[in-house]
């Protein structure tokens, strides 16, 4: 198949060089199956059979999601796309800055925290609003916080 797909110059010759190893190879495995399937050979036909199974699916899954992912099904959005980035904040820290001022990927970036005690936020804000950012803070309550 892969000579046939290709045809480059002197593909027949390949062609007919692999079909004669693929043809010989196939003889010797029945001869195999032959002579040793009462002493367990079966096993081989029945992997094999399996192996062939499998390998026929996940070529259709390939070949389904090759279909599905084809520019053909494009349609482009009525909006542009915008991201918006979470940071999340347990505490202000220098490991948080340089996320927080990241704004090339993102045109909204917004830091929550989540916490059990409702005087965390107060503190957080004046943090990050004394380090001049415009990045809301959103405290999420949950009794499993920190």
């Amino acid at each position: 198949m892969h000579w046939l797909k290709l045809k480059v110059p002197g593909w027949q010759t390949k062609a007919i060089i692999n079909g004669v190893g693929a043809t010989a190879t196939f003889l010797v495995l029945i001869d195999i199956i032959a002579e040793k399937f009462l002493e367990g050979a079966w096993v081989i036909v029945l992997l094999i059979v399996l192996l062939v199974g499998m390998f026929r699916t996940i070529y259709r899954h390939y070949a389904d999601v090759a279909q599905q992912l084809k520019m053909a099904h494009y349609h482009a959005p009525s909006m542009p796309m915008t991201n918006t980035a979470l940071v999340l904040i347990p505490s202000l820290h220098l490991g948080i800055m340089p996320a927080l001022s990241m704004r090339a990927p993102c045109r909204r970036i917004v830091a929550p925290s989540i916490s059990r005690r409702t005087r965390r936020k107060p503190r957080l804000e004046r943090a990050l609003g004394a380090l001049g950012g415009d990045v809301p803070l959103v405290i999420l309550h949950s009794p499993f916080g920190l």
